[in-house]
């Protein structure tokens, strides 16, 4: 008993214990709402949400089912920059503010497919309050040459400026050390026709989601809109320079027209609904009909034997060519005589 008073006093005598250091990570892949708080709570004040691999987080803890809404919700009030709480039972209340995150995920589009139909994430908002991109696929395209001479000069002009944004990036992370943990961020004014020019944007987009209007089926993402251009212009003024205390009209109009991009490319991928697994068969078939065949008139026959690889099954192969008939791709054509012999079954391809 002695010498368990002895340890403490000892104990006691040392002081207060040192502060808990601050983790030093802030990029994750997968991160769950209560993993936010705690990195909020004892590491820093910024998150990257970041991966090449986006599946790890839409397949995750934080996307089930049962815990999508509380990710899509928490997400969203770190876009509004809104204080953080966190109350628990037998724990102190604690209040985090100026937290900040960042969130960039590819993924293959079948998942895209998912999260773009997912109507929690778009009724709660969380989708609205993200830029989505969905470019062209370049495979057959991506040809390696080692000769410099003969990279065309796009190519060249696009390597250049990506080499002087990692330049930049380098230099900005080089600046610290960052330690914001409480501070209160620094207030960056618009100049007033950058103002006037984003008032004029914002009252666009707004008259643009009436009906008949042309961002009336996204509105979730158009009700942002404004937004995000100041925030991009904000980023972007401060790329180019950290002291600057104010955003051009020029800075706002690059801005601007970046949002306008987003937006179309919003409307493309939102406005459609979903496309069903039918749909984008009949597509798949569509396309190798028109583009891959020459001949006028093609066999069920000859589209099991030689069409595309999924799509080799008769019975669904006569449920895709319904589809296109209905869409005036293909015109039935019994009787049609192929190969000296004539065919039951058999179309017409109707081609642009």
């Amino acid at each position: 008993m002695d010498d368990l008073v002895d340890k403490e006093a000892d104990l006691a005598a040392l002081g207060d214990p040192p502060a808990q250091p601050v983790a030093p990570h802030i990029l994750f892949e997968d991160l769950t709402a209560e993993g936010m708080v705690s990195h909020f709570e004892h590491g820093q004040p910024s998150i990257g949400i970041i991966s090449d691999e986006g599946g790890i987080f839409f397949g995750g803890h934080a996307m089930r089912p049962e815990t999508r809404l509380m990710t899509a919700t928490f997400l969203s009030k770190l876009w509004e920059g809104a204080p953080l709480t966190r109350s628990r039972a037998k724990v102190e209340t604690i209040t985090f503010l100026h937290r900040r995150a960042t969130m960039h995920l590819m993924i293959q589009p079948i998942v895209a497919e998912d999260v773009l139909a997912d109507q929690v994430l778009v009724g709660q908002g969380w989708l609205g309050r993200t830029l989505i991109v969905w470019p062209e696929s370049r495979i057959g395209t991506r040809i390696r040459n080692e000769d410099p001479s003969q990279v065309s000069q796009p190519r060249r002009d696009a390597a250049t400026a990506l080499g002087d944004f990692h330049g930049r990036i380098q230099a900005l992370l080089e600046r610290g050390p960052w330690d914001v943990r409480e501070s209160s961020p620094r207030v960056l004014a618009l100049s007033m026709e950058a103002k006037a020019r984003l008032l004029r944007f914002h009252n666009d987009v707004e008259e643009g989601q009436l009906p008949g209007g042309p961002f009336e089926a996204i509105t979730t993402v158009a009700s942002k809109a404004s937004q995000q251009a100041a925030r991009l212009a904000g980023i972007m003024t401060l790329f180019e320079d950290t002291e600057a205390d104010e955003i051009t009209p020029g800075v706002m109009a690059d801005a601007i027209a970046l949002i306008e991009w987003y937006l179309a490319e919003a409307k493309r991928l939102l406005a459609t609904g979903p496309i069903s697994d039918k749909i984008r068969d009949a597509e798949i078939l569509r396309t190798w009909l028109v583009d891959r065949r020459r001949e006028p008139v093609i066999s069920l026959r000859d589209i099991a034997r030689f069409g595309p690889n999924q799509l080799r099954e008769t019975a669904r192969i006569r449920l895709l060519m319904t589809v296109l008939e209905a869409h005036n791709w293909v015109i039935p054509a019994p009787g049609t005589v192929i190969a000296g012999r004539a065919v039951k079954e058999a179309w017409r391809v109707v081609r642009p």
